[in-house]
């Protein structure tokens, strides 16, 4: 299997589209009131073009991250990759492997976004 890179780019549009649809005309209003802030508030917190950026790469390296996920379950040649790496694929090593890449690739986005339009700081 290779990686379609337009599909890939389109899994990360896609959220970012509704998600700005959702969160503005839809239902941004409602949100901003049960946060109990204002839209003043967020508007003087962050850089929203800056938000939206770093969100869409977010994005694109969550949907980088499935594809290969799906590729190295029905496919091989990841598996060469991490067979250099680890050496088999029943050890720590291998594991670690796998639950360094699903941090990376879907934890890490998902706080990083949530916290930049929330406007929370790292340590927050």
């Amino acid at each position: 299997m290779e990686t379609n890179w337009i599909s890939i780019i389109l899994a990360g549009l896609v959220p970012t589209i509704m998600g700005y649809l959702w969160y503005g005309p839809v239902l941004g209003k409602q949100w901003i009131e049960t946060t109990g802030k204002t839209e003043d508030w967020y508007r003087e917190q962050g850089n929203m073009p800056m938000i939206m950026g770093v969100s869409l790469i977010l994005l694109i390296m969550l949907a980088f991250g499935l594809d290969a996920l799906i590729q190295t379950t029905h496919g091989n040649h990841f598996m060469h990759l991490s067979d250099e790496i680890t050496g088999t694929h029943n050890t720590f090593g291998h594991g670690a492997l796998h639950g360094a890449m699903y941090s990376a690739f879907f934890l890490i986005p998902c706080f990083v976004i949530n916290g930049m339009f929330e406007r929370r700081g790292p340590k927050n």
